[in-house]
Order: structure tokens, then C-alpha cells, then sequence
């Protein structure tokens, strides 16, 4: 079960792209939320697999700017955040990480 959170994101995430920083903002409020909280949750909690984590994170980061960039995308960008949020939620809030979300 600890593994979803990785899956998902991981097959949400565009491969490729450098790893953005944490005061890297996308422009949309539950974008940005998740994205504090879920490096916040890994930094402290993922051992091992952070590294992973913060990949997905940036991969998601700079999938999700390049959409808040673009007028086309930008509107429906919200609520693909608020999918992913709860798509992870679940596996983020369960041992061992206890994310909080």
C-alpha cells in the first residue's frame, strides 16, 4: 500500500525536466498546497525513497506550471490538482508516512 502514492504520481508525472524548488510556484492555490505539503510530508518521512519523491514532485511542479502557463489548460488545472490530491491521498495519510492531507 505504501507504494501507491509513488505509482500514481508516477504515472502522473511528465518524465524529463529539472527538479524545481520548493518556492517554485504554479500560480494555482491547491496546486501549490499539495506540493508544500506532500515535500514537507517526504522530507521528513519517505528514508530511503525521497529522492524518488522529490523527482515526482518536480515532474508534477513543472507538468502543472507549464499548464498554469498555457490558456488553454490553465482552467482546468485547478481541478486536475484536486484529482491528484485525492487520488494520493489515501496511500500519502497511511503508515508509514501520515502525511496529513
Amino acid at each position: 500500500m505504501k507504494y501507491i502514492g509513488v505509482l500514481v504520481l508516477g504515472a502522473l508525472a511528465v518524465t524529463g525536466g529539472p527538479a524545481a524548488f520548493a518556492q517554485d510556484k504554479v500560480g494555482i492555490e491547491v496546486c501549490d498546497t499539495f506540493l508544500e505539503k506532500y515535500q514537507a510530508c517526504v522530507k521528513d518521512k519517505a528514508g530511503d525513497q525521497r529522492a524518488q519523491f522529490e523527482q515526482m514532485i518536480g515532474q508534477l511542479r513543472t507538468q502543472w506550471k507549464q499548464m498554469a502557463a498555457d490558456a488553454q489548460t490553465k482552467p482546468s488545472l485547478e481541478e486536475a490538482c484536486k484529482q491528484t490530491v485525492e487520488s494520493v491521498k489515501q496511500s500519502l495519510n497511511a503508515a508509514p508516512y501520515n502525511c496529513g492531507f
